[in-house]
Formats: structure tokens, C-alpha cells, sequence
């Protein structure tokens, strides 16, 4: 959970160029803001949205994964992955700088393209599609201070 953690909040601090890769039709690429089924995941008070969850995406997946982070009561875009027949094809990020550019970090077979901003890095395959706890199981956990066992077996790995 702290290796998630750590590439989605990287992903925040990123600040770069670039026009973006990912086709404004694709499945979940356009999603505003975190669906009811979202799953969760996060770590020392911080709480994150990823839509559609590791366990529905198939092996074949064309579309999105969309992460946000909760920032005073509203949620703020952390990255969206955009996968064609399974493959990371990029990675979209905003950046932290006024006015937002964003990051579009460009991927074949898990390998950087030329092109891709300085920022870029290839992120670890085994949390990529991102892996998250049930809806609700790390917003409980962040009040209780707890993580049920049910919400551990939640995790899709």
C-alpha cells in the first residue's frame, strides 16, 4: 500500500508539457469524479479514488483507471492511466504549477516512448492496473484508525 501511496502522490508533484495521448472516447477516460463503486486506497490520512477498480479490468482492457485525492471536500485529479488491449499506453497527470499543465507520460510494453517528459518514470507493473480496497474500507479505516478484515480480503490484487 505504501509503494500505491507513493506513485500517486509522485504523480501530484510532477510538473511538465506535453499534448495528450489518450482518445477523449475511450471507456472511463472522461470521468469527472469518483463513482459510488470506486475503490479506495490511501495511507496516513490521505484518501484516494480509483475508478474502475484492478478486479474489472480485464486482461484485453481499452480505457481509462482514473485516481483522485480528497482536498477539502471536493476531489482533485491525481492520474489517469490509459491502457489499449491491456498495454499502459500513457499516463496523464496535472501538475501542481498555475496555470495546470499536464503530464502525459507515453508507454509501450512497459517502456518509456521518446518523447515522454523528463518527469516520467515507468511505474512498477505489479501496481499497475492500481489496486484498491473495497468502496468505503479506507475512509473507515482513516476514522477508526482501523482496517477490517473484510476490507483487507477487499484488496484486488
Amino acid at each position: 500500500m505504501v509503494r500505491i501511496l507513493a506513485f500517486a502522490l509522485a504523480a501530484i508533484a510532477f510538473a511538465a508539457d506535453g499534448a495528450g495521448p489518450i482518445p477523449a472516447a475511450a471507456p472511463n477516460c472522461n470521468v469527472a469524479s469518483p463513482p459510488a463503486e470506486s475503490g479506495e486506497t490511501g495511507s496516513h490520512g490521505i484518501l484516494i479514488k480509483i475508478y474502475p477498480r484492478r478486479k474489472d479490468i480485464g486482461a484485453g482492457y481499452t480505457g481509462c483507471q482514473t485516481s483522485w485525492v480528497g482536498q477539502q471536500g471536493k476531489w482533485a485529479l491525481l492520474s489517469v492511466l490509459y491502457f489499449e488491449a491491456g498495454d499502459l499506453r500513457a499516463w496523464r497527470m496535472p501538475s501542481v504549477e498555475t496555470p495546470p499543465p499536464e503530464i502525459f507520460c507515453r508507454f509501450r510494453s512497459f517502456q518509456l516512448e521518446p518523447g515522454s517528459p523528463p518527469q516520467c518514470y515507468v511505474p512498477d507493473p505489479q501496481v499497475i492496473p492500481s489496486p484498491s480496497f473495497a468502496p468505503g474500507c479506507v475512509e473507515l479505516a482513516i476514522r477508526t484508525g482501523n482496517l477490517t478484515n473484510e476490507c483487507i480480503e477487499s484488496l484486488d490484487r
